[in-house]
């Protein structure tokens, strides 16, 4: 974990680490969750950490930027309009993660 908060730092070129290793938490558990939502080992989850390192990123990064607007769905300020996909994390960010799930 220690070397995705490092590369979220670099990427945001800012950040205090309780905050950022906080957005990388919540941005960890929903890839993992989108890719085994009845659960993994901890061996498995190594490998969904290797494996969508990228989109974690992008998802903390976006989590990160969202600070103080969280929950926005729309805002118009000097011509400037921003809105969000959704209140948590945008479905587009986990389009990409294939959903693996077992067999009784």
């Amino acid at each position: 974990m220690e070397s995705l908060l490092e590369k979220l730092k670099i990427e945001l070129g800012e950040g205090e680490d309780d905050y950022l290793t906080l957005k990388l938490n919540r941005a960890v558990s929903a890839v993992v969750k989108a890719r085994r939502p009845y659960g993994c080992t901890e061996a498995q989850k190594a490998i969904i950490l290797a494996d969508y390192e990228s989109e974690i990123l992008d998802i903390a990064a976006y989590l990160y930027n969202r600070k103080g607007s969280e929950g926005e769905k729309s805002h118009n300020e000097n011509g400037t309009n921003r809105g969000y996909e959704s209140a948590g994390i945008p479905s587009s960010f986990l389009d990409g993660i294939v959903t693996i799930v077992g067999t009784l």
